[in-house]
């Protein structure tokens, strides 16, 4: 397991691992509610909409990686996120519809919906 954390409203755990493995349990019974593979490799960290629907991902190694968004109803690709260097951390705003995400090359703030970069904070 090299990802691990709470869905926002407490109910959900997600896991991930190198070989690509995403599983969601259940808090209560701690039975998988979902879980898919083959998408792609290492899961180094993921993190959730604040409702629930979107997967962050971050693929790949510390040297070259990307953040892969994910449907979460219909476990469909939405879009990869690029321009992004090194191991990359990120989360969701409060409405869910920006995406923070921090590089090697800085601070990076996305429209989720569009997948378009809006601002870059560098230092």
């Amino acid at each position: 397991i090299t990802s691990i954390m709470f869905s926002p409203d407490g109910k959900t755990i997600v896991l991930g691992n190198h070989s690509g493995l995403i599983k969601l349990y259940s808090v209560e019974n701690f039975e998988v509610l979902k879980f898919f593979t083959g998408k792609t490799n290492k899961i180094n960290s993921a993190t959730l909409s604040p409702d629930n629907k979107t997967l962050a991902f971050y693929v790949g190694d510390r040297f070259d990686g990307r953040i892969q968004l994910l449907d979460l109803g219909t476990i469909n690709d939405l879009r990869t996120l690029p321009d992004s260097e090194g191991y990359i951390e990120s989360i969701f705003g409060p409405d869910g519809k920006i995406l923070a995400s921090v590089d090697g090359t800085g601070i990076k703030i996305w429209d989720v919906t569009s997948g378009v970069k809006l601002k870059t904070l560098s230092g």
